[in-house]
């Protein structure tokens, strides 16, 4: 096995006496992310409160004018014919 693909074993990650092992579905395998080289374009990422303010700004445009178009179909419904 290459020595990068070794499982890694922590003794914190090991279970207590008379508790179950790990699930076979979990990966014994880290993942180290580097950073981009220098010189490498990075995009601007806004901060998480720009992000939320808008996200809610957005959901919130969108709870008004679906609850504008419910109180129109609830003011026109009534007066809509049947058809019969």
């Amino acid at each position: 096995m290459p020595r990068s693909m070794e499982p890694r074993c922590h003794s914190a990650a090991l279970p207590a006496a008379g508790m179950p092992g790990p699930s076979t579905a979990q990966s014994d395998f880290a993942v180290v992310r580097t950073a981009p080289p220098d010189g490498a374009p990075v995009a601007p990422v806004a901060s998480s409160t720009e992000a939320s303010a808008r996200a809610t700004r957005w959901i919130l445009w969108i709870a008004v004018v679906m609850l504008a178009l419910l109180a129109a179909l609830c003011a026109v419904g009534p007066h809509i014919p049947s058809g019969e």
